[in-house]
């Protein structure tokens, strides 16, 4: 048996393995449908310009999370015990960056706080504000979509001052776009409400 006829045989051996295992793997992630974001209502002007002092300045620490909302996926609760994730969609970015951005942003377009990440706040004598997420996703049993969360205001001088807020918004369907309309719609009033409470 001559070399080229030894390469069409293990030619013809090793093809039907590869096209066995690509039926039972995948070798990449399928792109997803659509994928969700947060969006603040309110947006600050082009132009706008302010002046940091002891009194207006405000840093939005990154807000905590449990395990159960520590992904980018949706979490579906089912009942007590049990949650599910919603299929064909997920965050663009984990839920505690979409909402402090969203935060940030609204904080800053409804008053006169010059608004802060912790980097940018770094080392100034200035308001703190810490959050701790309990739910941010879809309620099944009630086809709302509900956000609960522990909100800390921590002052230069004062003691801080914890406020539990929370919004639960009708979900049409329990489906990708229904989903993200209603959580977009809860952050935003959650967030209104956490503007209200410092101002």
């Amino acid at each position: 048996m001559n070399k080229k006829t030894k390469y069409m045989l293990k030619s013809a051996l090793i093809l039907p393995v590869i096209g066995l295992l690509s039926a039972c793997i995948s070798l990449g992630t399928d792109p997803l449908p659509s994928m969700l974001t947060l969006k603040s209502n309110q947006m600050l002007d082009a132009g706008q310009v302010k002046s940091l002092n002891n009194e207006n300045g405000l840093v939005i620490a990154l807000p905590l999370l449990p395990r159960k909302l520590d992904t980018t996926r949706i979490p579906v609760q089912i009942d007590d015990q049990n949650i599910a994730y919603l299929t064909q969609t997920a965050w663009v970015d984990k839920p505690n960056n979409l909402f402090q951005s969203l935060l940030m942003e609204q904080i800053s377009a409804g008053s006169n706080f010059v608004v802060m990440d912790e980097e940018q706040g770094f080392g100034k004598n200035i308001q703190r504000i810490s959050i701790k997420f309990h739910e941010f996703g879809i309620d099944s049993r009630t086809n709302q979509a509900m956000i609960i969360a522990d909100v800390t205001r921590h002052h230069p001088v004062n003691m801080p001052i914890t406020k539990r807020f929370a919004a639960n918004v009708p979900v049409a369907e329990i489906a990708p776009s229904q989903a993200g309309y209603s959580l977009n719609k809860a952050a935003n009033m959650v967030a209104a409400d956490i503007l209200t409470w410092i101002k």
